[in-house]
């Protein structure tokens, strides 16, 4: 078996509560060997997106709405610099509100979905234009974007550096890939509890640290601009609530990020310093990066 992501043979199984998971000796990427289409168009259709937390929208009474809106803004923030052309595509949007608040800033928006959900609600509700489909099906120019955003989507693909790849050359020189994505065995929770948090096989295969990723962004002709950890503090405090509860022995945490996060100011200044200083030690639930697209080719 060769590694997804170096092609190393130096693969063994990882010892953790799923079988089928391994890990690379020379990279240190993580991935489970099943077989199954882990991009299967049925497993994000409506009944999961209404039950699983999306980190951009959220179901409540009845209705989806946008989640965490302060956070996305703060991002767009970012992304100020990189305008050039306007033009910003989202890969994996499911129910495209990131697009929407972007649209609201005048960038010309495009998204990329494989679910009828995603798509039928993005299309109708937003108002959005979304290519049905994965991103290599899509056929858009090169350097045609000046930001390309996805989020809490890599987990979920097999083959992390074509999509990669892919993403890079829709992306003009000295524009920004914006990544979100779980760390899943990075997190507080399994690193100091050996509890696991969020989805594993079928739906996530692929596993990144900061340093695993990172590294294969700059191999594949990215520098990186911004990088941070986010630690889910709820996970952590739901851990301490049950360790003296029968439930505790269960080594899955059910997720708590069904709430929309604090957006109290001093809340927000004690977690973006927790956030600082676990990004200097690669611990988090969540890594958020932006990589700027350098003229050199790719390996």
């Amino acid at each position: 078996m060769n590694c997804p992501l170096c092609d190393s043979t130096r693969v063994s199984q990882k010892p953790c509560r799923f079988r089928e998971m391994m890990q690379c000796a020379a990279c240190g990427f993580i991935f489970a060997s099943n077989s199954t289409d882990s991009s299967a168009p049925k497993l994000y259709e409506e009944d999961w997106s209404r039950t699983e937390v999306h980190p951009t929208f959220i179901y409540l009474q009845g209705q989806y709405t946008v989640r965490n809106e302060w956070k996305l803004q703060a991002l767009l923030d970012r992304l100020e610099p990189f305008r050039k052309t306007n033009r910003l595509l989202d890969v994996g949007c499911s129910a495209a509100f990131f697009l929407k608040l972007a649209r609201d800033r005048k960038w010309d928006v495009q998204g990329v979905e494989v679910s009828d959900f995603g798509v039928k609600f993005s299309r109708e509700e937003l108002k959005i234009p979304v290519f049905q489909g994965f991103l290599q099906d899509a056929h858009f120019p090169d350097e045609s974007f000046d930001a390309v955003f996805n989020s809490h989507v890599i987990e979920h693909v097999g083959n992390p550096v074509a999509l990669l790849r892919e993403m890079r050359r829709v992306l003009r020189p000295g524009g920004a890939l914006i990544t979100v994505l779980p760390t899943q065995f990075a997190s507080p929770s399994y690193r100091f509890f050996g509890k696991w948090t969020g989805e594993g096989p079928p739906r996530h295969i692929s596993y990144f640290t900061k340093r695993v990723f990172e590294n294969r962004l700059r191999q594949l002709g990215f520098s990186v601009h911004f990088s941070r950890q986010n630690v889910e503090l709820q996970k952590v405090l739901s851990i301490l609530l049950r360790r003296h509860d029968s439930a505790g022995a269960n080594d899955v945490v059910p997720s708590s990020a069904s709430t929309q996060e604090s957006s109290s100011p001093f809340v927000r200044a004690v977690k973006s310093a927790l956030n600082l200083a676990a990004t200097g030690f690669g611990v988090g639930d969540e890594l958020t990066t932006i990589a700027v697209k350098n003229s050199a080719p790719t390996h």
